[in-house]
């Protein structure tokens, strides 16, 4: 598009320099497009993007730029315009030339098809690929799924052996002082209960000054 838009405006520079007078600028613009239809073979098509571009400061710089850097291609002479336009005059009533399009040959048909089934092939190639790629990365996305899942499974578990492990320290601790203070209950009764009269003066103080701890440590747990 920009290549046809520069050749038109090319076109239509070269009527404004003729400076005829009497000429508007749309008989100017009319003309640009008949010579453009005469050198390029085709019709210009962009009318309503020239109508922007022409209106813009910036299409103007970039194509003063433009033909400072590359000579102007479409700076045909006025003469190659006349004298097309006097050979589609002359050639009205003759026969088409030779010049015209030539019909697909057998060939050329077979090599097209051949093309485009190989590109058929590729896309079908590249579809079948995509879809493996896409099917692998399921399969790897599941699979960290469920790995992450098993390893959450794994920490919750754990988690609970350490609390069932804790748990029953904590109930073998309390059996264990609760044997403990059976046992000194138990012997600090008989030490409460013994005879003192059957023993001579040493074990008589000795059982005596266990007797007075006894008593003192009762005395404070008490509230």
């Amino acid at each position: 598009m920009q290549k046809a838009i520069h050749k038109f405006c090319g076109f239509l520079e070269q009527i404004q320099l003729r400076q005829q007078s009497g000429t508007t600028e749309a008989n100017m613009v009319t003309e640009a497009k008949q010579m453009y239809h005469a050198i390029q073979k085709k019709h210009f098509t962009f009318d309503t993007c020239w109508e922007i571009l022409c209106q813009s400061c910036k299409w103007d710089e970039f194509r003063q730029k433009k033909s400072t850097q590359h000579a102007n291609p479409c700076s045909n002479p006025p003469s190659e315009y006349e004298a097309s336009q006097s050979n589609q005059n002359n050639a009205v009533h003759e026969q088409p030339s030779n010049t015209s399009t030539r019909p697909i040959g057998t060939k050329a048909t077979k090599q097209k098809l051949k093309n485009q089934t190989t590109h058929d092939s590729r896309f079908d190639e590249m579809a079948a690929n995509q879809s493996k790629i896409v099917e692998v990365l399921s399969t790897i996305s599941a699979r960290t799924i469920q790995r992450d899942e098993q390893k959450a499974i794994d920490r919750e578990q754990k988690a609970a052996e350490r609390r069932r492990k804790t748990e029953d320290r904590k109930e073998q601790l309390k059996l264990l002082s609760m044997m403990n203070e059976r046992e000194q209950r138990n012997e600090n009764h008989k030490i409460m209960s013994m005879d003192m009269t059957i023993l001579n003066p040493i074990q008589r103080a000795y059982y005596e000054d266990l007797q007075r701890q006894i008593l003192f440590r009762s005395t404070n747990r008490l509230p």
